[in-house]
């Protein structure tokens, strides 16, 4: 075979060997699209699938690349599209249905993976020749356990197909002084996810230290030219990433993603002997993944013992080993010390999925094993005794790491299988090594094999713990397929209406964006905790700064201020009558639910503090629309209180011991209707909560922690609340109210008098009229304050402010009015001036470059 052609099939080998054989995986696990589970775990199933799924949306008419209004009252899109979406692969799911998105989902985790190994055979091949050795280290990146337990992050997947490519770009820098490839690169990595898109700037100026000073010195470029060389290219890759890099890095301005020096620490996070044991194959846990879990570093046994044979080899260069052993050392280190840890993920500590730039070692671990294979025969003595050390080194670090230290995930079952699988790689290297022809084909071929088969059988071992609790994918399209068709009843047309369900599959937050509705529940990264709050103080359920759920305690009067018209149920919800009806489900309709903008008091400005969400609401109610008068939520009296296992300590109860623990009130309902309760519990410990012995919620957990209604009682009724905790716990404050409707019917009537609908004119444009009477008063939008806003009052600009430190809020007089509002991004105008003037100086940069020759 002439070199082009072998290099044309060692490419397409480099992506088919590694797709085929996690496809192998999946048909062992039974995922779609060879069985019904799917990576519907986790994020995936919470969130992911919405976000992909309304890509369609976003590039549509209805949607919209500046605005979002189902995010938790709504936000920017700047920052999710960066973090979540931006990637090119991502518009592949357009081509499929809402029912068949798992089997994209699927289908594009095979793709990835693919493309990691492609990417890796082109570095190798690239630096040292390609052949089909290239295709050992592309196995071992496309199949490393970074690539296995993080199969659902989707999100990461092409930084880690573009790392190869950025290296090999930092090597021809060096090398050549051409930049284009790396600025490329790493712009296009900033580009479709600006956090991993961040690791790999820090690892880019390692990598180019790495890379200029492991060479002779007489093989050096010039250091100053060869330095301010890096620096422009880095700066320049930036800026072709500007356009989406700087609106993004705007809106999340006091947001979840601070940045503080105050968490940087020396101090261990883990006994250091202990990150060697996920270089072991099949170590993997489900809690692996998790805030406790290790870093995942596993990419095969034989590339470890590749690796090991590189740092024994003579000819390569000692300096050009030690840089080598540098730089894995210093991500080995990184991985054990707190603050340099955090340094990688930009001073935050991750929310689960530790360690996130661990596939960088992996990386290093492949690349350093195919120099060494790279290297012409060696048949002397010295050489063959050298295979001799991999197995035992290996051996050597099985006895340290399990014999000092157990693991749930892996243990000497594992260690032996290392150990065999690095003395058969050694056996298969020597004649592959010394030989040419059709022998050493067919060593190689069963080198490939044996290479394959532990990282195929890592896979299994890894998507069987992920996926054991995955979403079941005939459920799911049964799900959707059903709620379609209800949420179809609930169209509101063109005006900014909210639809809600506290009915959700595998507890999706974001199933707003899946179907396309305006609701309130959401999940992200990139939320604005003041939205949280907010809603928090409204009393729905909400998880520390990640999201905001709408649940079956949600009380009428929140869903009145908030606008919620329709709420899509398979029971009936609150007293709501029902306006359509399919085979599952009912759309049930709140009349009295205010438009998108209402007139208020000017009194509403003013910050409430309150105690609970039902004091908090009576007195936002009553800013609003002083003259309704009266409380919508009227304080239910406790009787009595009986503990079981709990001890008082102030105005706390705690429990005492490892036993059954209780804490029961007797309520005494003040008027007719629903009873509502709202328990203070830090953390979340789950408790059993029941009303009359008739349990009502699992409470304090992470998806139910705000109200709860407890039934509909008359006036006089006793009921007997129980909190029943089987862990410790701490119960602040329990508040007990019946909601009053006739006095919501009143606040409704009043706020909607100066009511403004808001037609849509698209996701970041909406316009309306309406008419004030008596004095100067404020138009309070349940649309969230951002000075990206540009609101017109009859024509002229209007200031905007926030009140109750979260809704937008604009002064007007009594009259009819015309307001139009759009929603402008900060940033992209200059971002894209960045990208545009970025692309401009690489052009002029290529062309003074060819000029010179």
């Amino acid at each position: 075979m002439n070199p082009p052609l072998r290099k044309r099939a060692v490419l397409l080998l480099s992506f088919l060997l590694p797709a085929a054989v996690m496809a192998g995986v999946f048909a062992l696990c039974g995922l779609v699209p060879f069985g019904s589970r799917t990576l519907g775990v986790m994020d995936m199933s919470h969130q992911y699938l919405s976000f992909l799924y309304s890509l369609r949306d976003i590039l549509s008419d209805r949607g919209g690349l500046m605005y979002l209004p189902s995010m938790c009252l709504g936000g920017g899109m700047p920052a999710l599209l960066a973090y979540y979406l931006t990637s090119p692969v991502n518009l592949l799911t357009c081509l499929f249905s809402r029912e068949d998105m798992y089997l994209a989902v699927s289908l594009l985790y095979l793709l990835r993976v693919g493309l990691c190994g492609l990417t890796m055979c082109v570095y190798c091949g690239r630096r040292h020749g390609y052949g089909p050795r290239c295709l050992l280290p592309a196995l071992a990146y496309a199949l490393m356990g970074y690539m296995t337990a993080y199969s659902f992050n989707y999100l990461w997947q092409d930084s880690v197909i573009l790392l190869p490519i950025v290296a090999l770009g930092i090597a021809r820098l060096t090398e050549t002084g051409r930049p284009f490839l790396y600025i490329l690169s790493l712009g296009a990595a900033l580009f479709m996810n600006f956090y991993i898109g961040y690791i790999l700037c820090i690892f880019s100026v390692l990598f180019f230290l790495y890379e200029f000073f492991s060479r002779p010195r007489a093989e050096r470029r010039p250091a100053g030219g060869t330095f301010l060389a890096f620096a422009g290219a880095s700066l320049l890759a930036g800026a072709l990433a500007a356009a989406v890099l700087l609106p993004a890095f705007l809106s999340l301005r006091g947001g979840k993603a601070e940045f503080s020096l105050s968490v940087l620490t020396l101090s261990p996070g883990f006994p250091f002997v202990r990150v060697f044991s996920k270089l072991f194959p099949g170590a993997f846990g489900y809690d692996e993944i998790m805030p406790a879990g290790l870093p995942q570093i596993f990419c095969g046994t034989v590339t470890v013992t590749l690796a090991a044979l590189y740092f024994l080899e003579g000819r390569i260069p000692l300096r050009r080993r030690l840089f080598t052993a540098g730089l894995m050392a210093l991500l080995l280190v990184s991985f054990w010390i707190r603050g340099l840890d955090l340094i990688w993920h930009c001073l935050n500590t991750p929310n689960w999925y530790n360690y996130r730039y661990s596939f960088l070692l992996a990386f290093l671990t492949a690349a350093a094993g195919d120099r060494s294979l790279s290297l012409p025969p060696a048949g002397e003595g010295r050489a063959r005794l050298k295979l001799l050390v991999p197995p035992v080194l290996i051996a050597g670090a099985a006895l340290v790491v399990f014999g000092t230290q157990t693991y749930d995930y892996a243990g000497w079952k594992n260690a032996l299988a290392a150990v065999l699988i690095a003395a058969g790689a050694c056996a298969l290297l020597l004649p592959v090594r010394e030989r040419t022809g059709k022998r050493a084909a067919l060593l190689l071929t069963a080198l490939l094999l044996l290479h394959a088969g532990e990282l195929g059988a890592s896979a299994v071992v890894t998507l069987r713990e992920i996926t054991a609790q995955s979403a079941e994918d005939p459920a799911y399209r049964d799900y959707v397929t059903a709620k379609a068709q209800a949420l179809a009843l609930a169209d509101t047309g063109d005006e900014l209406v909210r639809t809600e369900s506290p009915v959700s599959f595998s507890m999706n937050r974001c199933e707003p964006m899946l179907f396309g509705y305006d609701g309130l529940t959401h999940y992200g990264s990139t939320l604005s905790p003041s939205n949280l709050d907010f809603l928090d103080r409204l009393g729905l359920d909400r998880y520390e700064d990640v999201w905001a759920s709408y649940g079956t305690g949600v009380t009428a009067a929140a869903d009145v201020l908030l606008g919620v018209r329709r709420l899509v149920s398979d029971v009936p919800v609150k007293d709501y009558p029902a306006a359509g009806q399919t085979e599952r489900y009912a759309v049930y309709e709140n009349a009295l639910a205010l438009p998108a903008a209402w007139t208020a008091d000017e009194e509403i400005e003013t910050p409430i503090s309150a105690e609970d969400s039902f004091a908090y609401t009576n007195a936002l109610y009553a800013a609003a629309a002083p003259e309704a008068g009266g409380d919508i939520f009227l304080p239910a009296q406790v009787t009595d209180t009986v503990l079981e296992n709990f001890d008082v300590q102030g105005d706390e109860y705690r429990r005492l011991e490892e036993a059954p623990a209780s804490v029961t009130y007797t309520v005494a309902v003040p008027a007719d209707g629903d009873l509502y309760a709202e328990l203070d519990i830090p953390d979340y410990p789950g408790v059993m909560l029941f009303a009359d012995g008739t349990l009502r919620a699992w409470y304090a957990t992470a998806q139910t922690n705000g109200t709860v209604l407890l039934g509909t009682y008359k006036a006089g009724d006793a009921v007997t609340v129980k909190v029943q905790a089987s862990t410790d716990m701490t119960l602040r404050r329990a508040s007990f109210c019946t909601e009053d409707r006739q006095a919501l019917a009143r606040y409704a009537q009043a706020l909607s008098q100066g009511g403004c609908p808001l037609e849509r004119l698209s996701a970041s444009h909406f316009r309306g009229s309406f008419t004030t009477g008596g004095g100067d008063g404020l138009l309070v939008f349940t649309l969230p304050y951002d000075p990206c806003w540009t609101v017109l009052l009859d024509g002229a600009k209007a200031e905007t402010f926030p009140v109750q430190d979260c809704l937008m809020a604009l002064s007007v007089g009594p009259g009819q009015h015309e307001i139009e509002m759009r929603y402008h991004p900060a940033g992209v105008i200059p971002g894209a001036a960045l990208t545009a003037a970025g692309t401009i100086a690489c052009a002029l940069w290529f062309a003074l470059r060819r000029k010179r020759g």
